[in-house]
């Protein structure tokens, strides 16, 4: 991996430090599909950049190390670096790693647990200190998000965002995590902020995301072996310059003869380059520096001081659009200012041996002996701390070979063990088959001896048995004999008792028989009595009748003068009693309810007392429109031959006419699970005028109208449809209430029934093809089925097939006559798809002479397809699809720089959004603003589509895909 043209994988979120003449970086989140490969290879590799030659190169390194991960804190003392921390896929971890640059080995220090030290997080400050003569390790603050954790510590606060302001060291000689005490002016729960090293014992900390929102705030900070003092720089806001809020920036120390200098580049939400004065608390910012080095956040910098006056900044990733390398020049000028450029990377070398040149004449004799005198000074500490480290190295790989001999003396004693284990297991197993061997022989004797004592036993046994059993027989004899003598003598005593039960039975039925005949008499009498009763009922009888019909002539008379009395106020109908007049004396009215629709909405109501349910779909009637249902339990009603009423009978009335059918559900005493008795089951129906108003007939026996339509999309594209209903004019209304100006009916209607009851209508596509034609159904199989049938208007999609028809423009010169054979339905009939082919380019162009367009087809055919989204079916889409949105991952930064840049949002609704606790409720706060949006504008959603198309990941192209799939089929 040391070609000459290496570079990395670009990334973000990743470590870079400096050591010597190179900077390590590693770890990080690359753009774009993490595969398996890529993972390994971010893990078990190292870049490298060679200061002096302006060039990358990757290599493997060896030992334990961590896996890649983003969000790491590093920091150097000498020649190893240390990492901590960091995010992997949400899972953060507080595990502490040491890489050594000399040997290219990681070593565990501290791994990850829950027992001791930080909490498990990531995107933490992290730098080095020194006292009495150790190194220290000091971490400060970060966010992470685990349900098993560290414990608390003391004075330390955590936000529900998982942010906290823990501070740690780390004591290197003894593997030690120390909690210092923290006075001054501690900060808030914080993560994603710099933490600058000056001295071995001060820091710098700036800027970052707290649950207030990101921060501006500059700390100085102080160590001691026990303590860390924590100082807040005053903003006068407004009276001197002051960066903005910002946070995932990067910084680094800048050293001049005036002093040290922080510089701040990027970060999100603030593209723009700061140098602050540390010892004056003064910052300047450093303008005319180019986008690509600016806008970046959750990128890496490094500095290297070329020559006492001029330093170069490294920069390198960053999330938003610029992640490759770039080199900033910064040098501090003679009338103490300072000067900034960018050097062009295939000019780095030229630059830089110039740069040396140049500032090398500046200098003087004087000081440019006095900087050869240190640098010889620094060579000659760096051989002796060579010579040191060869030794160090010498002896432990002496150690090494006495450890790796003791282990082999360890092994041959251990396989000689295991030698003398075998063979006493060997002479243990011997023993003990010869114990089994001699335990059988002895059994055997013994079993052959018991059966000698056994046959020489048995006669004498057997005597003894017989004798035995004579004795008990004869008690059982004489029992016996005892137990008959005494049930004879109970037998006696039993017919004496049915004698007398005999004499006393004649008795009771004489005096019986006498009861009877003496009621018999009176009952006859009864009868008599009953009979003339019943005479003068019948007299009675037809005197009501009489009455009755007078009282219905008055009754009608009254009804009469009633209607002629109020048709001044328009009084058309009597909602509670439905054409009473055709309901006679023999009607049994149960119940009567009024339900009172509006056709603005829709309704389901419940009449559940008497098992009577109505579904009115939005638009099926006018405003306030009433309907009046009465329960009947009896009269007079005459079903169809064969059949049997098995529900109540409704009389039901409307007020006004009906703009779309109305479902009603009834309760019956059919068993369902009975497919017999299902396929029994009929609707009948009569009307409420007489004469007929209890003459009811079967429903099952429904016409249906079909209807073939057209729906144009594009030049030589159509959208066919075949849809069933049982009204055609219902179908009608419903396309025009859709607004389809596009929509192209066919003169012909079919016109047929169901073969069978809940039938099934299936459309069978001829495969044969023609010539520049391609007809291809859109959901396979093309069947309709007749319950849903029913159910038109309230689910339209299930009452038609669409079929998709494409011609290839000057290829399809024929028009298209394609049969499409209908069966499940009498008569069985064949419909046609009948379509004339496009005008060739050519014609399109004369026939649009007049016309100011000069676009191409291929280019309005991008026109119709682009930027004319229809709000109302954007928005629909994207509220169906709102938890694909969600688990999409696309990077919710980059989501709303986008929307910002398109104007979808503004600043202040983008500091809102990232203010936000979580990722979950920033992208409820995004998508609720993309959908507010869409409804005003359709615009939108292509925008939307575009930008996951951008993301540039296979599940966010994926999800664009099926947005815009099911936008079409809508």
């Amino acid at each position: 991996m040391a070609s000459k043209n290496y570079q990395p994988v670009e990334r973000y979120a990743h470590s870079t430090v400096k050591v010597g003449d190179y900077l390590y970086m590693w770890g990080g989140l690359p753009f774009g599909d993490l595969d398996n490969d890529l993972d390994k290879s971010l893990t078990l590799s190292m870049d490298l950049y060679h200061l002096p030659t302006g060039s990358w190169e990757g290599r493997p390194t060896n030992g334990n190390p961590p896996l890649r991960a983003s969000g790491c804190s590093s920091a150097a003392i000498g020649n190893n670096i240390y990492f901590f921390g960091g995010d992997r896929k949400r899972v953060y971890r507080n595990s502490l790693h040491c890489f050594n640059v000399d040997s290219f080995k990681w070593r565990e220090l501290s791994p990850s647990s829950s027992d001791h030290g930080p909490m498990n997080k990531g995107y933490c400050g992290m730098t080095s200190a020194h006292f009495d003569g150790e190194d220290y390790l000091v971490i400060i603050g970060g966010q992470g998000y685990s349900s098993i954790n560290t414990p608390k510590q003391p004075d330390a606060q955590y936000s529900a965002g998982g942010r906290c302001k823990e501070i740690h060291y780390y004591r290197i000689s003894s593997d030690q995590w120390i909690s210092p005490v923290v006075t001054g002016d501690r900060p808030p729960p914080i993560y994603d902020f710099t933490l600058t090293p000056v001295t071995n014992n001060t820091a710098v900390m700036f800027g970052g995301s707290t649950d207030n929102g990101v921060s501006n705030k500059l700390y100085m900070i102080n160590f001691t072996k026990t303590s860390v003092n924590m100082l807040e720089v005053p903003n006068p806001e407004g009276l001197v310059q002051w960066p903005k809020e910002r946070s995932a920036h990067s910084s680094v120390l800048i050293t001049t003869s005036s002093g040290p200098h922080l510089l701040v580049v990027g970060g999100s939400d603030a593209h723009d380059v700061w140098l602050l004065d540390i010892n004056k608390r003064k910052w300047k910012e450093l303008i005319n520096l180019p986008v690509n080095v600016t806008k970046r956040y959750w990128h890496s910098l490094s500095v290297w001081s070329v020559t006492p006056t001029t330093n170069w900044i490294i920069e390198f990733g960053g999330r938003l659009s610029y992640a490759d390398t770039a080199v900033i020049e910064l040098r501090y000028t003679s009338d103490n200012d300072w000067c900034t450029s960018v050097i062009p990377l295939d000019q780095y070398q030229y630059l830089l041996r110039r740069r040396i040149l140049s500032d090398w004449e500046n200098l003087g004799t004087g000081k440019q002996l006095q900087i050869f005198q240190d640098h010889l000074e620094l060579h000659k500490k760096e051989e002796i701390y060579e010579e040191q480290l060869q030794r160090e190295i010498k002896e432990k790989e002496q150690i090494q070979q006495d450890r790796d001999k003791e282990q082999q003396q360890l092994l041959k004693e251990k396989a000689t063990l295991i030698q003398q284990l075998d063979d006493a297991t060997t002479l243990l197993e011997q023993a003990e088959k010869d114990k089994s061997t001699l335990e059988l022989e002895c059994y055997k004797k013994l079993k052959i001896k018991d059966a000698e004592i056994l046959e020489e036993k048995t006669p004498v046994e057997e005597k003894k048995q017989i004798i035995t059993d004579y004795e008990k027989l004869k008690l059982k004899v004489a029992d016996m004999e005892e137990k008959e003598e005494h049930y004879l003598k109970e037998k006696q005593i039993i017919i004496d008792s049915n004698q007398n039960l005999i004499l006393e039975k004649d008795k009771v039925i004489a005096k019986l028989t006498s009861k009877v005949e003496e009621q018999l008499q009176n009952e006859k009498q009864i009868i008599t009595d009953l009979r003339a009763n019943v005479c003068d009922n019948e007299l009675y009888t037809t005197k009501l009748m009489k009455e009755k019909s007078q009282l219905q002539e008055r009754v009608t008379s009254l009804k009469e003068q009633s209607i002629k009395k109020t048709s001044s106020i328009g009084l058309q109908f009597n909602y509670l009693i439905p054409s009473m007049d055709s309901l006679d004396s023999s009607v049994i009215i149960a119940g009567q309810k009024l339900f009172i629709l509006q056709g603005d909405r829709s309704h389901s109501l419940q009449w559940e007392k008497y098992g009577f349910r109505l579904e009115c779909p939005q638009g099926a009637v006018s405003k306030d429109t009433e309907v009046a249902v009465t329960a009947l339990a009896g009269g007079n009603f005459k079903v169809p031959k064969g059949t049997v009423l098995v529900s109540a009978v409704y009389a039901i009335s409307v007020s006004k006419g009906l703009l779309k059918p109305l479902v009603i559900e009834l309760q019956h005493c059919v068993d369902l699970r009975n497919t017999s008795q299902t396929g029994c089951l009929k609707f009948v129906r009569a009307p409420l005028k007489s004469p007929n108003a209890y003459q009811f007939t079967a429903s099952c026996d429904t016409l249906y109208s079909g209807m073939m339509y057209y729906d144009k999309k594009e030049v030589g594209h159509w959208k066919a449809m075949y849809s069933v209903v049982r009204d055609l004019e219902v179908l009608k209304r419903h396309l025009e209430s859709k607004q389809a100006s596009s929509i192209e009916y066919d003169d012909v209607v079919d016109s047929f029934k169901f073969i069978q009851p809940n039938g099934t209508l299936e459309l069978t596509l001829n495969t044969e093809r023609q010539v520049g034609w391609t007809v291809n159904p859109i959901r396979s199989p093309m069947k309709l089925y007749q319950s849903r049938v029913d159910q038109f208007p309230l689910t339209p999609s299930y009452a038609t097939c669409s079929i998709s028809v494409y011609a290839k423009p000057c290829i399809a010169k024929n028009p298209l006559h394609c049969p499409i054979e209908l069966t499940g339905i009498d008569p069985s009939m064949t419909i046609y798809i009948d379509r004339c082919p496009p005008p060739s380019p050519s014609s399109m162009i004369d026939s649009t002479s007049s016309s100011s367009s000069t676009a191409s087809i291929s280019q309005t055919r991008r026109e119709t397809e682009e930027g004319t989204f229809r709000s109302d079916i954007a928005h629909r889409v994207m509220t169906e699809c709102t938890s694909l949105v969600k688990d999409c991952g696309i990077d919710i930064h980059f989501l709303v720089d986008k929307l910002l840049e398109h104007k979808i949002v503004n600043a202040r609704e983008k500091r809102r959004i990232v203010a936000q606790e979580s990722d979950d409720e920033k992208m409820d706060e995004l998508l609720h603003i993309i959908l507010s949006s869409i409804c005003l504008d359709g615009e939108v959603f292509g925008i939307f589509l575009d930008i996951l198309r951008e993301e540039d990941t296979r599940r966010t192209i994926k999800l664009a895909d099926q947005l815009i799939q099911k936008y079409n089929n809508s």
